[in-house]
């Protein structure tokens, strides 16, 4: 929405694994471009050396307030893990949500939902997030799309309801 101002417009959760280094290479990026972000890793133990913008913390974020950290963010990320093949649960939520999403999930573009304007594929070999990216509002996807990407759908799919 063009008329809500947005505390962060970038806005992840991760446990600490693999995709760290990652994480940190966007947060630079980010920090380049000038634009501000939430990223939060949970962790047992401080970060090492990673950008100290990304904040980590020790306990479980509950749903509410992982509610309220989407809802005052413009942008989600997404960043897959080495082994996984399919959509992770963040593109869902963006959908949902209605948010921007900024993804290394190459296949996301396969999906009826894809709009290069409401989700941006990054190479992790090569990240490039373009200014722009962060300038157009959300354009809200076809009802009959979103519809088929809903857990109630997904639900009545797999029990053979529809």
């Amino acid at each position: 929405d063009p008329n809500i101002t947005y505390k962060n417009a970038v806005f992840m959760v991760i446990s600490k694994d693999s995709r760290l280094k990652m994480l940190d290479a966007i947060s630079r990026k980010l920090d380049g471009l000038d634009t501000d972000y939430k990223f939060i890793v949970k962790s047992n133990k401080d970060l090492g050396n990673v950008n100290p913008k990304i904040e980590w913390t020790k306990n479980d974020i509950g749903s509410k307030e992982m509610q309220t950290m989407i809802e005052e963010s413009n942008i989600m990320m997404d960043i897959s893990r080495a082994a996984s093949t399919g959509l992770s649960f963040r593109v869902f939520e963006s959908l949902a949500y209605q948010k921007k999403l900024i993804t290394t999930n190459e296949a996301v573009k396969r999906y009826a939902f894809f709009d290069p304007n409401n989700i941006l594929v990054i190479d992790p070999e090569n990240i490039e997030i373009p200014k722009e990216f962060f300038e157009t509002p959300y354009n809200p996807i076809d009802q009959d799309v979103y519809n088929k990407y809903t857990i109630e759908n997904w639900v009545k799919t797999v029990f053979g309801l529809v």
